[in-house]
């Protein structure tokens, strides 16, 4: 037997509540919920069931479109909305400032690619070279650029030429 606090708790996607209702069945587990008590033998608590999901599904995109309005605003002020900060910036004050050091780094790189146009050869160059990366601070075990990071500040634009 499986026993949630909430059915919501157990999960907020309806597919993915009946993918582990089918689970159960399949081998013959049955849950309860300690604060929702719901009779599944009948159709009026498989009705029950169906409809509290499909609220606690609504509830989970709500909250999404909330948070990601709220991260629209902020950054509409200037502000740095969370997350691991691009390669050349830093946080002051709630918002993103280039680092000056990091900033010369970043020039060579996008120079260099405009010379060899392959991001490939610079991300090898670059990890030979060892280019730390200030945000990573804490990690020791990989303070280094990655060459995913790399290949982003190519394609993505997450860091444009005209931001230096």
């Amino acid at each position: 037997m499986v026993v949630v606090y909430k059915l919501d708790r157990l999960s907020r996607s309806l597919l993915d509540f009946f993918t582990l209702q089918q689970f159960f069945e399949q081998y013959n587990v049955s849950f309860c919920s300690v604060t929702q008590p719901i009779d599944t033998s009948t159709s009026a608590g498989k009705m029950m069931l169906n409809i509290l999901m499909t609220f606690a599904q609504y509830e989970r995109e709500i909250i999404a479109d909330r948070i990601r309005d709220k991260m629209a605003a902020t950054r509409k002020q200037g502000k740095f909305a969370g997350g691991t900060l691009p390669y050349g910036y830093k946080s002051e004050n709630k918002k993103m400032v280039i680092r000056q050091d990091e900033a010369e780094i970043l020039k060579r790189i996008f120079q260099r690619y405009l010379e060899i146009q392959s991001p490939q050869a610079d991300c090898y160059r670059i990890e030979q070279q060892r280019v730390t990366n200030k945000n990573r601070a804490g990690m020791e075990h990989f303070p280094y650029l990655s060459p995913t990071e790399l290949l982003c500040l190519h394609r993505k634009g997450r860091v444009q030429r005209t931001d230096l």
